[in-house]
């Protein structure tokens, strides 16, 4: 035979004045199965899978019962759970115990009499108990869900992980789809939660959260300094993002080294300038070394300053005596031209006293 499965609304999201939303979560539920017809025992019967839908918990059946009825049965072609005898309950054992605002309901059926209910004892499965709820009425041959009953201050049932289900006496009862909800009154933090995919607003409200997160959404990086990295909202830092822009910076002091060069000249500052250069960029990485965009500018100065100090090697020297210079025409430079190693001697033939003589090596340029 094919189960039928009674479904009970698990999830409700309702809009709540003042604030955010309550979400229910289901802490137990019960649903007898179509598929099953199965007998009582006395004893303790406990309910498997093939016989109830069951979540949250346990269940099992306590009944006297000696005559051939069911513990498990359709009525008016639905599943219940039957109750037909005064000494026959259902315990349950719940996962999590009651708390306060926890709402206890269920769908019950009768078959000849009104008004009536279920009782739920924590102390004893017997209806003279003296702990016991009356959870609402329904009137005959009704399906359909009694009020909720909801776990109050105070109650005996706050705390409570084990309890019975039993009917009023001498009344046929029969149930099904039991089930215990939980409000969870979203509650959301105004410092923002992040991570490196995003950033959010945390619910702080205590037990589980079908909704953890509110207002999620991208960071917002910038595109310069330390924005490259850090987001503006919620202040998170991309290490992956920080590493790339420390990355980017060393490529740009790269950059600027080698447009410092300028025009090159057969000089030992201009020399200084291309071999800083060169290291800088050497020492970056490979992936670096892609994002160098005037590295041609700085292998064109190497060529260039590269002929000069060849040209600078072979090229004729002119010995002069500088413009300006007082008494010019007594001094004798023997010879005033040569190549590099030519020994050069200058005199002085005039009446003045010569105390000291400054040479100076006038530099090649190559013009950009």
């Amino acid at each position: 035979m094919k189960r039928k499965l009674f479904s009970i609304l698990t999830l409700l999201a309702v809009s709540v004045f003042g604030g955010g939303s309550v979400w229910a979560e289901t802490i137990f539920s019960a649903n007898a199965l179509g598929s099953a017809a199965v007998s009582f025992e006395p004893g303790t019967t406990a309910i498997t899978s093939e016989m109830a839908a069951i979540s949250g918990g346990t269940m099992s059946a306590i009944s006297a019962q000696t005559s051939a009825k069911n513990l498990i049965g359709l009525q008016g072609g639905n599943p219940y759970f039957c109750m037909t005898n005064n000494n026959t309950s259902f315990k349950v054992t719940l996962t999590k115990a009651l708390a306060i605002g926890d709402t206890i309901s269920a769908i019950t059926f009768s078959r000849t009499d009104t008004g009536l209910g279920l009782y739920i004892s924590i102390s004893t499965s017997y209806a003279s108990c003296d702990e016991k709820l009356h959870l609402d009425a329904v009137e005959k041959a009704a399906r359909e869900p009694f009020s909720s009953y909801v776990v109050k201050e105070g109650d005996k049932l706050v705390g409570v992980n084990e309890f019975y289900i039993y009917r009023e006496t001498g009344k046929s009862t029969y149930f099904t789809a039991f089930t215990i909800t939980r409000p969870h009154i979203h509650s959301y933090a105004t410092a923002w939660t992040s991570d490196a995919n995003g950033h959010w607003h945390a619910c702080t409200a205590s037990g589980d959260c079908d909704a953890p997160k509110a207002d999620s959404t991208a960071h917002a990086f910038g595109e310069v300094g330390e924005a490259l990295y850090t987001c503006s909202v919620c202040g998170y830092v991309d290490e992956a993002k920080k590493t790339a822009a420390s990355s980017q910076d060393a490529v740009n002091a790269v950059i600027s080294k080698i447009d410092a060069i300028g025009v090159v000249a057969y000089t030992p500052a201009c020399k200084a300038l291309i071999d800083d250069a060169r290291s800088a960029y050497d020492a970056l990485t490979v992936d670096q070394k892609q994002g160098v965009t005037n590295y041609e500018t700085l292998t064109a100065a190497e060529d260039a300053y590269k002929k000069l100090a060849e040209a600078a090697g072979n090229a004729d020297y002119t010995v002069t005596i500088k413009d300006g210079t007082d008494d010019a025409e007594n001094w004798v430079i023997t010879p005033d031209t040569g190549k590099p190693g030519t020994i050069v001697t200058i005199k002085y033939k005039g009446a003045k006293q010569i105390k000291s003589i400054k040479i100076r090596k006038k530099a090649a340029v190559v013009s950009e």
